[in-house]
């Protein structure tokens, strides 16, 4: 049975990785794992929504203006809910998300909240966790479920895709990393993780774009792309009809 996304139950996040055992080495791992999208996203501002997040180091970026925004915690720019934020539309070239809907209460209004504030074309840099891994059979574990990850609500990724979708994003890249949680592999081994069992990956990199049309074409769409040709009638012309010739014969 597929558990509601909503819920009443508040997780406090932790305020960054140097709350997290052997935190360190899990951001260097995010680090290495983000750094060859820093160079292909462009733009002017990047949203990074989450304590866990602003605490990423995004240095490597083109972008030159970084807005770190949570609830509480160091090193932010703005206090704010993630599914409020105080920003215009449109307002933001990319946005990432590290492990922020694992503690939101209703990551639709938190994806939607993105939505609006994510310029066209714009990217979304998703980090969570997989509930079908090592992670998520810790959670089973009475002595593991307080502790990160295992405590993350953990979506199927299937789920955080449809979500997407209905969004009208495109899924562009999808990268497993650590197959053993506690341990912060190398990325040879998250890279043969991503290739041959991806389902073993206990943190997921998920890359989207926000379209600005349909991924698939309706009728009507299709009917566009293919214009009917059609003769248009000039001014002085006169088009009778066949009650009128009936009416006026020559």
């Amino acid at each position: 049975m597929i558990r509601p996304a909503r819920t009443s139950r508040v997780i406090l996040p932790p305020l960054g990785w140097s709350m997290i055992p052997k935190g360190e080495r899990y951001r260097e791992l995010l680090h290495q794992t983000l750094a060859p999208w820093w160079g292909k996203i462009f733009g002017f501002h990047l949203l990074k929504l989450g304590a866990l997040s602003a605490d990423l180091d995004s240095s490597a970026s083109p972008i030159q203006h970084h807005v770190a925004v949570a609830p509480e915690g160091p090193q932010l720019s703005v206090l704010a809910d993630p599914d409020c934020l105080p920003f215009t539309n449109k307002a933001f070239d990319a946005a990432l998300l590290a492990f922020t809907l694992d503690y939101a209460s209703d990551p639709h209004a938190v994806l939607r909240e993105v939505d609006r504030v994510l310029v066209d074309d714009g990217y979304l840099i998703l980090i969570d966790c997989n509930p079908f891994s090592l992670a998520g059979i810790g959670r089973c574990v009475p002595l593991l479920r307080r502790r990160f990850p295992y405590q993350c609500r953990m979506f199927a990724p299937f789920r955080i895709t449809d979500w997407l979708h209905l969004l009208n994003y495109e899924v562009i890249h999808v990268e497993a990393m650590l197959p053993f949680p506690g341990r912060a592999s190398s990325r040879r081994l998250a890279g043969f993780c991503t290739c041959h069992l991806p389902v073993l990956g206990s943190w997921r990199l998920l890359v989207a774009r926000k379209r600005t049309i349909p991924l698939i074409l309706t009728g009507s769409k299709r009917a566009l792309n293919n214009p009917r040709m059609m003769y248009p009638v000039s001014a002085c012309q006169q088009v009778n009809s066949p009650a009128d010739s009936r009416c006026h014969p020559e």
